[in-house]
């Protein structure tokens, strides 16, 4: 590793030395033939499965209290803990003998209280209907103002925004006089770097093709023409030199590009900035004037209703509607004292006895539906990521020997912190049998990883280059190879292979060996 440091922070400086080094250790491995110090082996099809495990409890989903609405004795309990109820079963009743003397009451205090006042409300009537008439047919002064005046600044803002757009288009096509310049000259600019790429390429191209016919040429060169090996060595250094030239002229053009594109970005940026100016101004004064209006109509609405809080009022105290009221009231109570099943499930908890007292606003008791169930698990802020509502998970209940599938129904949006680490409270719904029963120990299992039949090669034999791309040693005849590879999951022991290794091939794996080759780019056996 500090070799690997050291290289990629003198790579220009240390090149030499290091292809020096590693054609010496290549010559020694090959002229040994022994390979004893690395173990080979050859990638293989295997299936990687891995998971993320959560502990929690069994509780139902659909606990349902039954609040009691008055306050009195419990007169009848028909049902017991442990018993099985219907929507609509009655539960308990309560006394209802008080509200039943308040019924009578208030009938003869009604039967006995007429009174008339038509003239108090005939006026307030009038008052409300002639305001309103005026606002619904549009004579309402001030709220017509205000509404001239926000379409006003509305039209002014949208004109603004059609500027804005109008003058960036002509300003992207280079028809704006104020940005022709810099858009020509990036252009021109464009064009230059296109045909210096192009030539570059064409150069490459001669140079590869001037250094193979050399390289070819010394190869079988013991018995071959001295002169025309010279040759083809002043052609490839004539290619070398025109290529180097060639990479210039392209660096070149493309310093020439970056300024005139930075140019013309700084010429659009100006005009954007004008135009987005007038924008903003146009925009605070519809902001003003929409203030303005709304102030205005919520002032018309408040007299408006200020009119029928007059009319309501009179007619309030011209009517029997406020004791009619309170008699319809008192008839509704009485269905409060016969306390009913809310839903179908089993009475799980009681919190009253016959003869006893109940509470307005006390739970009486709890009716539970014991075939969904679900488990509350807390997921660590690292796992967070590839948890979410809908993920599938396997319940395992070890103390009855089952699981069942599911999916996680909730994730909390917030966290809380446990000894230095957030967790996000999950919920996981699903539908239980009669073995389950609640309270049970559980574990969560989210899968992560399940892949079959995938190309691997253990995670020892994996080495890295310094841009964190992935490499192996492959076993080449007497010598090795470096070899680049894509890597996918793994599971800690083995790494799925995605490109670079074919199933005959032998990697070589050595703790060390990573110390012993140079990365990738030093010319030693890499592809």
């Amino acid at each position: 590793m500090k070799v690997r440091k050291f290289i990629s922070q003198h790579k220009k400086s240390a090149t030499a030395v290091v292809v020096i080094i590693a054609l010496i250790v290549v010559f020694m491995m090959k002229g040994s033939g022994r390979t004893s110090n690395l173990v080979e082996e050859t990638p293989a099809f295997r299936d990687i499965y891995t998971y993320k495990s959560f502990v929690g409890n069994v509780e139902p989903s659909e606990d349902t209290s039954v609040i009691s609405k008055v306050s009195q004795q419990v007169t009848q309990l028909l049902v017991e803990e442990g018993d099985t109820v219907k929507t609509g079963d009655v539960i308990a009743v309560i006394d209802s003998s008080s509200v039943e003397q308040n019924i009578t009451k208030t009938e003869i205090a009604l039967s006995s209280s007429e009174t008339s006042n038509s003239y108090n409300i005939s006026d307030a009537q009038r008052n409300y209907d002639n305001y309103k008439e005026a606002l619904d047919n549009g004579l309402n002064s001030s709220l017509n103002s205000a509404q001239n005046t926000l379409d006003n600044a509305y039209n002014s803002l949208e004109q603004a925004k059609e500027d804005y757009d109008t003058t960036i288009w002509r300003v992207d096509n280079g028809v704006d006089t104020s940005t022709q310049a810099q858009y020509s000259a990036r252009e021109t600019a464009q064009a230059a770097y296109n045909a210096a790429e192009e030539k570059a390429k064409s150069l490459q191209e001669a140079y590869d093709a001037a250094k193979k016919a050399y390289e070819d040429a010394q190869t079988g060169a013991s018995g071959g023409d001295a002169v025309s090996l010279e040759n083809l060595q002043e052609t490839y250094r004539q290619a070398e030199s025109a290529l180097n030239t060639g990479k210039a002229e392209l660096e070149s053009a493309k310093e020439a590009l970056e300024k005139a594109q930075s140019d013309f970005a700084w010429a659009k940026q100006n005009i954007i900035e004008t135009k987005q100016a007038a924008i903003d101004n146009a925009q605070t004064s519809y902001d003003t004037a929409l203030k303005n209006y709304e102030v205005t109509k919520l002032s018309v609405e408040q007299q408006l209703e200020s009119y029928k809080a007059a009319l309501d009022k009179t007619k309030s105290t011209a009517s029997t509607a406020s004791t009619e009221l309170e008699l319809q009231q008192l008839k509704d109570s009485l269905a409060d004292y016969t306390i009913y099943a809310p839903c179908d499930g089993t009475v799980t908890e009681l919190n009253i006895t016959e003869g006893g007292m109940v509470t307005n606003g006390a739970s009486v008791a709890t009716i539970s539906n014991l075939s969904a169930m679900k488990v509350a698990i807390n997921v660590d802020e690292y796992s967070i990521l590839d948890t979410g509502a809908g993920s599938s998970v396997k319940i395992m209940i070890d103390s009855i020997g089952k699981s069942y599938e599911s999916t996680i129904t909730r994730v909390s949006d917030t966290a809380s912190l446990n000894n230095g680490v957030s967790y996000f409270e999950a919920t996981v719904d699903f539908t239980a049998d009669e073995y389950v029963k609640s309270g049970m120990s559980v574990e969560v299992r989210l899968t992560s990883t399940d892949k079959k039949d995938v190309l691997t090669i253990s995670a020892d034999a994996l080495h890295y280059n310094d841009d964190n791309t992935a490499y192996v040693l492959v076993k080449n005849g007497d010598t090795q190879e470096i070899r680049n590879i894509e890597t996918g999951v793994t599971d800690g022991n083995y790494v799925e292979i995605l490109s670079g290794l074919e199933p005959e091939d032998i990697v070589l794996v050595a703790p060390s060996a990573g110390s012993m080759f140079p990365e990738p780019g030093f010319g030693i056996g890499g592809e």
